[in-house]
Protein backbone atom coordinates (compact mmCIF):
# COMPACT_ATOMS: atom_id res chain seq x y z
CA UNK A 1 0.00 0.00 0.00
CA UNK A 2 1.46 3.01 -0.65
CA UNK A 3 1.89 5.19 2.42
CA UNK A 4 2.93 8.66 2.96
CA UNK A 5 3.56 11.17 5.90
CA UNK A 6 3.10 14.59 5.32
CA UNK A 7 5.34 17.24 7.87
CA UNK A 8 5.29 20.51 7.80
CA UNK A 9 7.84 22.40 9.87
CA UNK A 10 7.10 25.42 11.34
CA UNK A 11 10.45 27.39 12.04
CA UNK A 12 11.59 31.03 11.39
CA UNK A 13 15.04 30.25 11.85
CA UNK A 14 16.42 28.43 8.93
CA UNK A 15 19.07 26.40 10.46
CA UNK A 16 16.80 24.99 13.22
CA UNK A 17 14.07 23.96 10.08
CA UNK A 18 16.49 22.36 8.07
CA UNK A 19 18.27 20.37 11.17
CA UNK A 20 14.62 19.23 11.80
CA UNK A 21 13.88 17.91 8.48
CA UNK A 22 18.05 16.34 8.19
CA UNK A 23 16.36 14.37 11.15
CA UNK A 24 13.50 13.67 9.93
CA UNK A 25 14.68 12.53 6.24
CA UNK A 26 17.99 10.09 8.03
CA UNK A 27 15.23 8.45 10.20
CA UNK A 28 12.80 8.18 7.17
CA UNK A 29 16.11 6.39 5.13
CA UNK A 30 17.15 4.25 7.73
CA UNK A 31 13.22 2.49 8.27
CA UNK A 32 12.04 3.11 4.61
CA UNK A 33 9.71 5.75 4.98
CA UNK A 34 7.92 7.77 2.36
CA UNK A 35 7.71 11.63 3.51
CA UNK A 36 7.18 15.14 2.09
CA UNK A 37 8.28 18.06 3.98
CA UNK A 38 7.08 21.81 3.15
CA UNK A 39 8.55 24.79 5.36
CA UNK A 40 7.11 27.54 7.19
CA UNK A 41 9.03 30.52 8.31
CA UNK A 42 5.64 31.96 10.65
CA UNK A 43 3.07 30.80 12.11
CA UNK A 44 0.58 33.15 10.06
CA UNK A 45 2.25 31.81 6.96
CA UNK A 46 0.82 28.38 7.13
CA UNK A 47 -2.78 29.64 9.17
CA UNK A 48 -3.41 31.37 5.84
CA UNK A 49 -5.46 29.06 3.22
CA UNK A 50 -4.98 26.34 6.08
CA UNK A 51 -4.68 22.57 4.10
CA UNK A 52 -5.74 19.83 6.58
CA UNK A 53 -3.17 17.92 4.66
CA UNK A 54 -0.62 16.94 7.36
CA UNK A 55 0.25 14.07 9.71
CA UNK A 56 2.29 16.20 11.72
CA UNK A 57 3.16 19.70 12.30
CA UNK A 58 6.47 21.03 13.97
CA UNK A 59 6.13 24.26 15.60
CA UNK A 60 8.50 26.84 17.17
CA UNK A 61 7.11 28.15 19.53
CA UNK A 62 8.51 31.61 19.37
CA UNK A 63 8.33 33.44 15.89
CA UNK A 64 8.06 36.99 14.74
CA UNK A 65 4.56 37.32 13.60
CA UNK A 66 2.02 34.29 14.97
CA UNK A 67 3.98 32.59 17.46
CA UNK A 68 3.40 28.45 17.76
CA UNK A 69 0.98 27.95 20.31
CA UNK A 70 -1.55 30.79 18.54
CA UNK A 71 -0.59 29.34 15.61
CA UNK A 72 -1.91 25.91 16.81
CA UNK A 73 -4.86 27.20 18.19
CA UNK A 74 -6.11 28.76 15.07
CA UNK A 75 -4.59 25.20 13.27
CA UNK A 76 -6.94 23.55 15.92
CA UNK A 77 -10.53 25.09 14.53
CA UNK A 78 -9.38 23.63 11.59
CA UNK A 79 -7.74 20.06 12.43
CA UNK A 80 -8.66 18.17 14.97
CA UNK A 81 -6.86 14.84 13.67
CA UNK A 82 -2.91 16.38 12.91
CA UNK A 83 -0.42 15.64 15.26
CA UNK A 84 1.41 18.99 16.77
CA UNK A 85 5.23 19.42 18.27
CA UNK A 86 6.42 22.52 19.85
CA UNK A 87 10.01 23.03 19.55
CA UNK A 88 10.84 25.45 22.23
CA UNK A 89 13.67 26.51 24.72
CA UNK A 90 11.05 26.36 27.52
CA UNK A 91 10.65 23.55 28.88
CA UNK A 92 7.06 25.55 30.99
CA UNK A 93 5.02 26.09 27.51
CA UNK A 94 4.09 22.08 27.97
CA UNK A 95 1.30 23.44 30.01
CA UNK A 96 -0.15 25.67 27.38
CA UNK A 97 0.38 22.88 25.18
CA UNK A 98 -2.71 20.74 26.85
CA UNK A 99 -5.10 22.98 25.43
CA UNK A 100 -4.37 22.26 21.92
CA UNK A 101 -3.36 18.74 22.49
CA UNK A 102 0.24 18.91 21.67
CA UNK A 103 1.28 15.24 21.33
CA UNK A 104 5.05 16.36 22.34
CA UNK A 105 7.75 18.84 22.76
CA UNK A 106 11.13 19.21 21.92
CA UNK A 107 13.72 21.21 24.09
CA UNK A 108 16.35 22.90 21.91
CA UNK A 109 19.13 22.67 20.94
CA UNK A 110 18.50 18.96 19.53
CA UNK A 111 19.94 16.07 18.94
CA UNK A 112 19.45 13.44 16.48
CA UNK A 113 19.09 10.91 19.20
CA UNK A 114 16.48 12.64 21.47
CA UNK A 115 14.46 13.36 18.05
CA UNK A 116 14.97 10.03 16.62
CA UNK A 117 13.30 8.34 19.98
CA UNK A 118 10.70 11.32 19.80
CA UNK A 119 9.97 10.81 16.14
CA UNK A 120 9.41 6.79 16.90
CA UNK A 121 6.74 7.36 18.95
CA UNK A 122 4.40 9.67 17.07
CA UNK A 123 4.95 6.62 13.73
CA UNK A 124 3.11 4.63 16.06
CA UNK A 125 0.46 8.05 16.93
CA UNK A 126 0.82 8.06 12.86
CA UNK A 127 0.03 4.36 12.24
CA UNK A 128 2.02 5.28 9.11
CA UNK A 129 -2.04 6.15 7.91
CA UNK A 130 -2.33 1.98 7.28
CA UNK A 131 -5.87 3.23 7.25
CA UNK A 132 -5.44 6.33 4.90
CA UNK A 133 -4.40 6.95 0.92
CA UNK A 134 -3.32 9.63 -0.11
CA UNK A 135 -5.03 11.37 -3.74
CA UNK A 136 -4.42 13.64 -6.25
CA UNK A 137 -7.71 15.87 -6.19
CA UNK A 138 -7.77 19.02 -8.39
CA UNK A 139 -3.82 19.22 -8.03
CA UNK A 140 -3.80 18.86 -3.93
CA UNK A 141 -3.02 15.40 -1.89
CA UNK A 142 -5.79 14.45 -0.09
CA UNK A 143 -5.90 11.92 2.63
CA UNK A 144 -8.97 10.00 2.31
CA UNK A 145 -9.87 6.78 4.94
CA UNK A 146 -9.52 3.65 2.95
CA UNK A 147 -12.50 2.21 4.96
CA UNK A 148 -14.94 4.87 3.13
CA UNK A 149 -14.29 3.98 -0.34
CA UNK A 150 -16.57 1.96 -1.81
CA UNK A 151 -15.11 1.50 -5.19
CA UNK A 152 -12.68 2.93 -8.01
CA UNK A 153 -14.28 3.17 -11.22
CA UNK A 154 -12.11 4.19 -14.56
CA UNK A 155 -13.81 6.26 -16.95
CA UNK A 156 -11.10 6.87 -20.00
CA UNK A 157 -8.14 8.84 -18.74
CA UNK A 158 -9.81 9.47 -15.05
CA UNK A 159 -10.79 7.38 -12.33
CA UNK A 160 -13.92 8.34 -9.98
CA UNK A 161 -13.08 7.27 -6.52
CA UNK A 162 -17.04 6.46 -4.77
CA UNK A 163 -16.79 6.73 -0.81
CA UNK A 164 -19.65 6.46 1.12
CA UNK A 165 -20.41 10.17 1.24
CA UNK A 166 -19.55 11.30 -2.08
CA UNK A 167 -17.40 10.71 -5.66
CA UNK A 168 -14.08 12.51 -6.33
CA UNK A 169 -12.39 12.25 -10.05
CA UNK A 170 -8.57 11.73 -10.24
CA UNK A 171 -6.62 11.33 -12.70
CA UNK A 172 -4.79 8.10 -12.84
CA UNK A 173 -4.61 4.29 -14.13
CA UNK A 174 -6.52 1.41 -12.29
CA UNK A 175 -2.77 -0.68 -13.37
CA UNK A 176 -0.83 2.30 -11.13
CA UNK A 177 -3.99 2.60 -8.20
CA UNK A 178 -3.89 -1.59 -7.36
CA UNK A 179 0.05 -0.87 -6.01
CA UNK A 180 -1.09 1.39 -4.09
CA UNK A 181 -3.76 -0.68 -2.42
CA UNK A 182 -3.98 -3.73 -0.02
CA UNK A 183 -5.69 -6.98 0.12
CA UNK A 184 -8.40 -5.23 1.12
CA UNK A 185 -9.35 -4.25 -2.27
CA UNK A 186 -10.02 -6.46 -5.69
CA UNK A 187 -9.80 -6.14 -9.42
CA UNK A 188 -12.98 -7.32 -10.25
CA UNK A 189 -13.07 -6.68 -13.75
CA UNK A 190 -11.12 -4.12 -16.56
CA UNK A 191 -13.14 -1.01 -15.14
CA UNK A 192 -13.97 -1.56 -11.36
CA UNK A 193 -11.64 -1.95 -8.37
CA UNK A 194 -14.10 -3.36 -5.17
CA UNK A 195 -13.10 -2.44 -1.10
CA UNK A 196 -14.06 -5.52 0.01
CA UNK A 197 -15.16 -4.34 3.15
CA UNK A 198 -18.29 -3.18 1.71
CA UNK A 199 -19.26 -6.26 -0.08
CA UNK A 200 -22.96 -7.29 0.87
CA UNK A 201 -23.12 -10.53 -1.41
CA UNK A 202 -22.41 -12.00 -4.84
CA UNK A 203 -26.04 -12.42 -7.34
CA UNK A 204 -24.74 -14.01 -10.64
CA UNK A 205 -21.85 -11.92 -12.17
CA UNK A 206 -22.67 -8.88 -9.94
CA UNK A 207 -21.45 -7.87 -6.39
CA UNK A 208 -23.83 -6.55 -3.99
CA UNK A 209 -22.35 -3.77 -2.02
CA UNK A 210 -23.45 -2.51 1.60
CA UNK A 211 -24.93 0.22 0.24
CA UNK A 212 -26.81 -1.87 -2.26
CA UNK A 213 -25.12 -0.14 -5.34
CA UNK A 214 -23.88 -3.52 -7.88
CA UNK A 215 -20.66 -3.58 -9.85
CA UNK A 216 -20.05 -6.46 -12.52
CA UNK A 217 -17.71 -9.23 -11.64
CA UNK A 218 -15.85 -10.62 -15.33
CA UNK A 219 -16.38 -14.15 -15.60
CA UNK A 220 -12.55 -14.75 -15.70
CA UNK A 221 -12.30 -12.87 -12.16
CA UNK A 222 -15.10 -14.36 -10.40
CA UNK A 223 -13.62 -17.72 -8.88
CA UNK A 224 -10.96 -15.52 -7.93
CA UNK A 225 -13.16 -12.90 -6.43
CA UNK A 226 -14.74 -15.60 -4.12
CA UNK A 227 -11.15 -17.18 -3.33
CA UNK A 228 -10.30 -13.99 -2.26
CA UNK A 229 -13.59 -13.02 -0.22
CA UNK A 230 -13.60 -16.23 1.51
CA UNK A 231 -9.71 -15.30 2.75
CA UNK A 232 -10.40 -12.00 3.14
CA UNK A 233 -13.59 -12.82 5.23
CA UNK A 234 -11.18 -15.22 7.30
CA UNK A 235 -8.92 -13.24 8.34
CA UNK A 236 -11.05 -10.28 9.43
CA UNK A 237 -12.67 -13.43 12.33
CA UNK A 238 -9.01 -14.00 13.43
Amino acid sequence: MFIILNIAIVEDQQEERLKVASFIQTYAEKFNLSINIEFYSDGIEIIDKYDAKYDIIYLDVEMEYLDGMSAAKKIREYDSEVLLVFITNHSQVAIQGYSVEATDFLLKPLSYFTFSTHFEKIIKKTSLQETSIYLKVGGILQRINLKEILYFESQGHNILVHTTAKTIQITETLRHLETKLDHSFFRCNHSFIVNMNHVHGIEANDIILTNYEKIPVSRSKKKDFLSHLTEFIGDELI
